[in-house]
């Protein structure tokens, strides 16, 4: 069965590591600040608020209608939501060669035809197939290692 929850984490820690959006939730001060202002849900605070950072970031390339990872259906949504209030994300402690390293495992080695920018990969029916779980972190792996943007994304 997919992780979405950690992928979205890991792909929101490399986002900010590589500066593909200008904030510091995951791998600056934000968790320090959230300790401060939230401190008892500072954890799920920031995953929350780099899911929305990189949301954003996502829906201004491939636009607000699509699925990608920080926008996905209304029911794996809700598992990532449930599971989230009933865990510690360890956000602050994931550094980016552990990130990468993580996200290559995700992919099981499968070969893709890696690009850049906005890349439609399939049909958001699909997102319980192992087989896309895998093509979108290795797009996401492929990105990082080359230094390049790119936006998987589902009709």
């Amino acid at each position: 069965m997919p992780n979405w929850k950690e992928l979205r984490l890991i792909i929101a820690t490399l986002g900010e590591h590589h500066q593909w959006w200008p904030t510091n939730v995951i791998s600056g001060k934000g968790e320090e600040f959230l300790d401060y202002v939230l401190p008892k849900t500072k954890l799920a605070a920031g995953y929350q608020l780099a899911t929305e950072i990189g949301r954003h970031e996502h829906d201004k390339h491939v636009s607000a209608g699509r699925y990608h990872i920080f926008r996905l259906t209304q029911k794996i949504e809700e598992q990532i939501f449930f599971n989230l209030k009933n865990s510690q994300v360890p956000y602050g402690q994931i550094d980016q060669s552990q990130a990468l390293q993580m996200l290559e495992e995700m992919t099981s080695g499968i070969s893709i035809n890696a690009s850049k920018g906005p890349v439609l990969i399939g049909n958001h029916e699909e997102l319980n197939d192992l087989s896309l779980f895998q093509s979108i972190a290795r797009h996401y792996y492929e990105a990082f290692k080359e230094g390049y943007k790119t936006y998987p994304y589902l009709n």
